[in-house]
C-alpha cells in the first residue's frame, strides 16, 4: 500500500536521521492541517529551518531517489548538466546531437517531449546564431524598411 502523502510520512523520515526536532509532536501535525495564517511566524520559521537543514544533508540525487522510494513529492531543480545526466532522460534517448557548421562541432539539444510511433518527432535545424534573423523579424514582422534597418545597424542598435 502507498503511504499517505502527509506530514506523518515526512517527519518520521527526518526523525530517522535525528533531525526532526520538535516537529514530531502531535501539535505540529494538527496545526499544519489547519490554516497556518493565524499561527505565530516563529513556528513557521522553525519548521522551515528544520526542514531546510534536513534537506541540505542530501545531494539532489539522494533526496530524489529516497523521496521516490518513500512516495514523497520531491524533485530536484536541475541545471543544464543535471539534465544531461538524468538517467530517465538518458535512457529514453531524449538528447540529440546536431551539427553546427559555424562552430565546427555538434551540439547537444533537447529532443522530443514525447515519442510517437506514427508521427516521429525530429530535430530539423540548429538554434539560430545571435542576430541571425534580426532583419527578417524587424523587416518582415515589424515592417521596417531597408533604410531603417541600415540606420539601426550603423548606430549599433542591431
Amino acid at each position: 500500500a502507498i503511504p499517505q502523502l502527509t506530514w506523518s510520512t515526512f517527519v518520521p523520515w527526518m526523525d530517522e536521521h535525528g533531525m526532526a526536532g520538535e516537529l514530531t509532536g502531535p501539535e505540529w501535525e494538527e496545526r499544519l492541517q489547519t490554516l497556518v495564517s493565524d499561527w505565530e511566524q516563529e513556528h513557521i520559521d522553525y519548521s522551515e529551518d528544520v526542514i531546510a537543514n534536513f534537506l541540505a544533508r542530501f545531494t539532489k540525487r539522494e533526496l530524489y531517489e529516497e523521496g521516490q522510494r518513500r512516495y514523497q513529492f520531491v524533485y530536484p531543480v536541475y541545471n543544464a548538466q543535471d539534465s544531461l545526466e538524468d538517467t530517465q532522460l538518458v535512457s529514453r534517448n531524449y538528447f540529440e546531437q546536431m551539427a553546427h557548421p559555424e562552430l565546427g562541432t555538434a551540439l547537444t539539444y533537447p529532443g522530443a517531449p514525447w515519442k510517437l510511433s506514427h508521427t516521429p518527432w525530429q530535430l530539423r535545424r540548429r538554434a539560430p546564431l545571435l542576430g541571425e534573423h534580426t532583419s527578417e523579424v524587424l523587416g518582415g514582422e515589424l515592417g521596417l524598411d531597408a533604410s531603417t534597418l541600415a540606420a539601426l545597424r550603423e548606430e549599433g542598435v542591431i
